[in-house]
């Protein structure tokens, strides 16, 4: 997650958001998201806050619906682009973004704040949902029919959320190969 200024030198709201992700993922989920570390984080003024946000419960709610959308479909998208479409290099993408992004220390954050956060539920749920929805043509694409297709979407799935929360045990090689042999046995045709 690029924390870089927006043209001007500016921070947009995307900037903000991404940040916020990104204090999210450095362990201590939404209670870390304060609008002084978030200025720190960004090096800007308060000022720049409240440009786009009117308080922190407003920056909050963005985070939530971005969570719930546009955050997962751009990721979707930049992976498709990253792969030109090709279903396992889409795929081999994905377990890449998986293992070299914070992805899944948000993921994690998020998942934990919707124990307490109908609303966050709500998002994790739909941000699951999408990614469901974004493997299934790309399973299909290699030769899994519709059922087959949906089995392997969300063992794919379940072993990306549960992954990171299992590192204390032994592991045969490192993460990558681990994920790597996970994802060639699932998408495997028959």
């Amino acid at each position: 997650m690029a924390e870089q200024a927006s043209a001007g030198g500016r921070r947009s709201r995307e900037d903000f958001l991404q940040a916020a992700f990104a204090l999210m993922a450095d362990g201590r989920g939404v209670e870390a998201i304060s609008i002084d570390a978030l200025c720190r984080r960004l090096a800007v003024s308060k000022g720049s806050f409240y440009w786009h946000f009117k308080n922190r419960e407003a920056l909050v709610e963005a985070l939530i619906e971005s969570w719930a959308g546009h955050y997962q479909q751009s990721i979707h998208a930049a992976l498709e682009a990253e792969a030109e479409g090709e279903p396992r290099r889409v795929l081999e993408a994905l377990v890449g973004f998986w293992l070299d992004s914070d992805i899944s220390a948000i993921d994690r954050a998020m998942r934990h704040w919707a124990y307490s956060d109908e609303r966050v539920l709500r998002a994790v749920q739909q941000a699951d949902g999408l990614l469901f929805e974004f493997l299934l043509p790309v399973l299909k694409k290699l030769g899994h029919g519709a059922k087959e297709a949906r089995r392997r979407a969300r063992l794919l799935m379940a072993v990306g959320i549960a992954e990171p929360e299992v590192t204390h045990l032994p592991k045969v090689g490192s993460d990558r190969q681990e994920v790597r042999w996970v994802m060639e046995h699932i998408v495997a045709a028959k």
